[in-house]
């Protein structure tokens, strides 16, 4: 069975279905010989012994068509063991359809095949199913059916012969929901051959050199304050964690300034492409008031990872250490500015992803969450940061959170906005063919089309509760938890690979003012950003536009965006290394900072193992934009052009930089400055 199903038509699914039976030739002849030997054998073990390859052939297809992992493989067994289960709950109806198809058809195969029995035991007048005379029939028409299915295997994939192997296998595996011989990993992947210039080792960090540094910044995080906003402007930056050992005061807060309200939008699974005039038009307007990200990336590949980046300030290769999930710097440090905050979602799962620690009422004053039942509940979450919001005298500053779950899959559009046609159905399969994917793209669009409409009143100048326009500002962050994959880097949703579709997302931060009233001069200026940003980038970016400072933005792994002096060529924001953590796996994915030459133009980033957990940081191997290992050719480059580095010699730089710009240098490596 082919996860495409009838995308070639009914010939193509017919031998896709001989070449799964041409598979079980060796199974098959070694069950049918211990048949005739042994008559006693029941002919129901042959049935099933013949009918096992074809359903894990199905299934595998399904699960690499989703995950891009074969059953048959260590990565497929660790997805299988880090997903929670309680995942379950959110599976929709088109993931059970193809599993559903793939299990009846077996079903279907086993019924013709004992009523085919049948026939012959009348046909022969056989009353004992253990007769010598009913088994060698039986024996002769399965090897009929597989000579049968051989030839036609040899036909459909006969240019092993006609072409060399390794040609031939690599055109097998560009379709491996096809060819059965690749998803039992009969023909597994070569490893690439390592360039002959990586003579140097790849670049491990021990628990030993990172926990001392790992648990002095931890114990630091708490000492970082709101202070009086004293200290200029225009201060160099500090990108490194300082050395403190006692708090500084804290700060009370400043009654004689208004500070603007903020509103932090999280929209599932939002790719950076839907921030479109002709998607999101109310979105898009605040491009005109603020900062446009336009390469921006999450903190991860999934929800949990994403939002504890943008709460925290910090790259999500923290998020497994539960002293800072815990301890959400956001939450503590607008509470010390006399913030009254408040969050609403149109989910609940917080707990099955970890994100109940910063997802909950003891980090906000007003927190409204609800099962996800629909584009109502996004309805009812939004009017309710609305009413929060809404600018009432002599109240203090508010900051909301507000998580929208209707553009995840299968992404729900109200029907007078699905105007991209044509869509999918609701209940079209996931994994979907290749055929379906325009038509599941065009229902992601209307989703964030529908999710436009709904943020038209939040994303508007604020007004007084009497309708009059409100002198109080507000800051608006809208993005993404993450990307969301169609297939683009071989899988289906997200958090199953570090890819670029997976984690690149939209977001814009823009402040919304009276313009009657004077420019702030802490307002986001208008801008667009193309250099590579971040989520751990918005908190201080936040805290700027609001006019707040902190007694160490060093701690904070963010930079602040407002500071234009970053947005320039070879500036900071191109060259700095910044991290995007997987959800499966102790993997993070080192975005590559632009280097020359032939061989880093198409790396995406440096994988590396990563645990904070357990103090363990090493060299993996670099990828490419669809998550793949990037093979570098060392003969690309001119010949005449001056020797560049091994790519193990800039993996391990990078990761050096890496380390020393979060703080965690520790014996060997040396420090990075921008």
């Amino acid at each position: 069975m082919r996860a495409d199903y009838f995308a070639d038509g009914a010939s193509g699914f017919l031998l896709t279905i001989l070449e799964c039976l041409a598979v079980q030739g060796i199974p098959l002849v070694l069950l049918i010989g211990w048949s005739v030997i042994r008559t006693t054998t029941p002919t129901s073990l042959i049935l099933c012994g013949f009918g096992f390859l074809p359903a894990f052939f199905g299934l595998d297809s399904i699960a690499f068509k989703l995950t891009g992992q074969h059953f048959a493989s260590a990565r497929f067994l660790e997805i299988a063991r880090e997903v929670p289960i309680g995942i379950v709950q959110f599976i929709s109806p088109g993931v059970l359809l193809p599993i559903a198809v793939c299990l009846g058809s077996l079903a279907v195969c086993g019924c013709l095949l004992w009523l085919l029995e049948k026939r012959l035991a009348r046909h022969w007048h056989i009353n004992n199913r253990w007769d010598i005379k009913y088994l060698r029939a039986t024996t002769a028409l399965w090897l009929a059916a597989t000579c049968i299915a051989v030839l036609v295997f040899a036909w459909t994939s006969g240019d092993l012969i006609a072409r060399r192997f390794d040609e031939t296998a690599t055109r097998w595996k560009s379709e491996p929901t096809r060819h059965p011989l690749i998803a039992l990993g009969w023909l597994a992947t070569p490893k690439p051959i390592a360039d002959s210039s990586d003579a140097e080792p790849p670049l491990a960090f021990s628990a030993r050199q990172l926990n001392p540094a790992i648990d002095q910044r931890i114990s630091q995080m708490r000492m970082n304050v709101i202070v009086p906003a004293t200290a200029p402007d225009d201060k160099p930056l500090d990108t490194r964690p300082p050395n403190i050992t006692r708090p500084p005061d804290i700060a009370r807060p400043d009654k004689t300034t208004q500070h603007p309200d903020v509103l932090i939008i999280i929209a599932e699974s939002l790719r950076s492409e839907l921030l479109d005039p002709a998607i999101m038009p109310n979105v898009h307007g605040l491009t005109q008031n603020g900062l446009w990200l336009r390469q921006h990336y999450s903190g991860g590949n999934a929800s949990s990872l994403g939002v504890f980046s943008i709460v925290s300030g910090l790259e999500a290769a923290w998020f497994y250490k539960s002293e800072v999930r815990f301890a959400p710097p956001m939450n503590r440090l607008f509470r010390q500015a006399g913030y009254e905050l408040g969050f609403f979602a149109s989910t609940n799962d917080w707990a099955t992803f970890q994100m109940d620690a910063f997802l909950s009422d003891r980090q906000y004053d007003v927190f409204q969450d609800e099962p996800f039942t629909g584009l109502d509940a996004d309805q009812r979450a939004i009017e309710s940061a609305r009413q929060f919001l809404n600018t009432e005298a002599n109240r203090p500053p508010r900051l909301a959170v507000l998580c929208l779950y209707g553009t995840h899959a299968p992404f729900w559009s109200d029907k007078r906005l699905a105007t991209d046609q044509p869509a999918a159905s609701d209940t079209y399969p996931i994994p979907f063919p290749a055929s379906l994917r325009t038509e599941v793209w065009n229902r992601y669009r209307n989703a964030a089309r529908t999710l436009d409409a709904s943020l038209a009143k939040l994303v508007n100048h604020p007004k007084h509760s009497s309708g009059s326009a409100s002198t109080r500002g507000r800051v608006i962050v809208f993005t993404g938890d993450h990307g969301e994959s169609f297939g683009e880097d071989g899988t289906i949703g997200h958090g199953l690979k570090l890819s670029q579709a997976q984690t690149q997302t939209a977001a814009v931060i823009a402040s919304l003012q009276d313009p009657n009233q004077p420019a702030s001069k802490h307002s986001v200026p208008h801008a667009e950003i193309r250099s590579p940003t971040s989520h751990a980038d918005i908190l201080p970016t936040l805290l700027s536009a609001c006019g707040l400072k902190i007694s160490m933005p060093g701690l904070l792994d963010g930079t602040d965006l407002t500071n234009r002096q970053f947005d320039a060529p070879s500036n900071f924001l191109q060259q700095r290394p910044i991290s995007i953590a997987g959800y499966v796996g102790k993997e993070i994915l080192i975005l590559a900072p632009n280097h020359s030459g032939a061989r880093a133009k198409d790396r995406f980033g440096l994988r590396c193992r990563c645990s904070l957990v357990e103090g363990e940081v090493s060299v993996k191997n670099w990828v490419n934009r669809v998550g793949s290992p990037h093979i570098s050719n060392p003969h690309a480059s001119n010949p005449h052009a001056p020797k560049e580095p091994s790519d193990r010699t800039h993996a391990n730089e990078l990761l050096r930089q890496w380390i020393s710009r979060i703080g965690l240098v520790s014996e060997g490596p040396e420090e990075f400055s921008p």
